[in-house]
């Protein structure tokens, strides 16, 4: 039996971390810098060989025989009784296995990435990707704070239709919206005058107002026909913030948040495509994404404070002027 996990998984381990320590990188760490440099950094890999390949694969055997060696007293009597009367030999073995535990409790607890970036957003993740992990579960709750909110009311209207037609394990659908109150005179967005100053644009921010008003109500009647047509409990608010539109955050449950600045800087033609009229119209630059669920510190602290954020925005923001679209649920 030991011959036979020997081969299966010792020996790889063995070969593999052999090859490694042989690797022309390994051999030239020795070759490199002044003599007394070279032999620490051979004796390094070797103690790191030694402890990827060797530990492992030894590890491995004296449990297998601690394992054994339990069976066999249960089952024959004299090897049962040295065990009772020999308690420092019983204390040892039960030592041992402590310290396998507590090596390998530390080495999880070691392999906890510390601020290096969210392996879940190495290639971005989708915001709809992870609203997607949600709908396999109860409960879908987003969040969002942002300028007109178009990306995301279209990514909930997915979401609405699909759980239409496929409930699925779905019971509740939580959809809060914070937008800028573009109700009154603003510097963004803003018309720019040809002396680079800016100044309020009413018409800019009427048009601009509608879109969302548009979005928030098409929203709002998908969350009514889900909720009338499915057991599902749906819940969809919008809020207006008197401020800027400089971030977005959209936070997606308590497990992840995607946080981004606006370029308040743009310029384009109003209406679209004419320049003799150029406004600043912000758009999103870039984005980050934190993922509470890597374990990194940096991922549980930025959930947690733009969470915060934004109930602390949404507690001082005022409903939306659409008060019709602002209660459905």
């Amino acid at each position: 039996m030991y011959l036979k996990i020997f081969r299966s998984q010792g020996l790889p381990m063995l070969l593999e971390g052999y090859r490694g320590l042989q690797s022309p990188e390994c051999l030239a760490c020795g070759e490199t810098g002044d003599g007394m440099a070279g032999a620490a950094a051979r004796v390094r890999g070797i103690f790191q060989y030694l402890r990827n390949s060797v530990e492992p694969v030894a590890v491995r055997c004296v449990l297998l025989g601690i394992s054994l060696l339990g069976l066999i007293a249960q089952f024959v009597k004299p090897v049962g009784d040295a065990l009772a009367e020999n308690t420092f030999v019983a204390a040892g073995l039960l030592s041992l296995v402590a310290y396998i535990l507590y090596d390998a409790i530390k080495a999880l607890a070691d392999g906890v990435p510390d601020g290096r970036e969210s392996s879940r957003f190495a290639n971005p993740t989708s915001r709809a990707e992870l609203i997607g992990e949600a709908m396999a579960g109860r409960a879908v709750d987003v969040r969002f704070m942002g300028y007109t909110g178009e990306s995301i009311f279209d990514e909930m209207r997915g979401v609405l239709m699909q759980l239409h037609s496929s409930p699925r394990r779905v019971r509740v659908v939580t959809f809060r919206v914070i937008t800028p109150d573009l109700s009154g005179p603003m510097r963004v967005p803003s018309r720019l005058n040809r002396d680079g100053t800016t100044s309020d644009d009413p018409e800019f921010r009427e048009y601009v107002t509608n879109k969302t008003k548009e979005y928030a109500g098409l929203l709002s009647s998908f969350a009514r026909l889900l909720r009338e047509d499915t057991a599902i409990e749906v819940s969809v608010e919008f809020r207006v913030h008197p401020g800027a539109p400089i971030f977005k955050i959209c936070l997606i449950g308590d497990n992840a948040v995607f946080f981004g600045f606006y370029d308040v800087t743009r310029e384009v033609g109003f209406p679209y495509g004419r320049p003799d009229r150029i406004l600043r119209d912000p758009i999103i630059s870039g984005r980050q994404g934190w993922d509470v669920r890597d374990g990194t510190a940096q991922a549980q602290y930025m959930v947690r404070e733009c969470s915060e954020f934004f109930e602390g925005l949404w507690a001082i923001s005022a409903e939306a002027p659409w008060d019709s679209a602002s209660h459905t649920r």
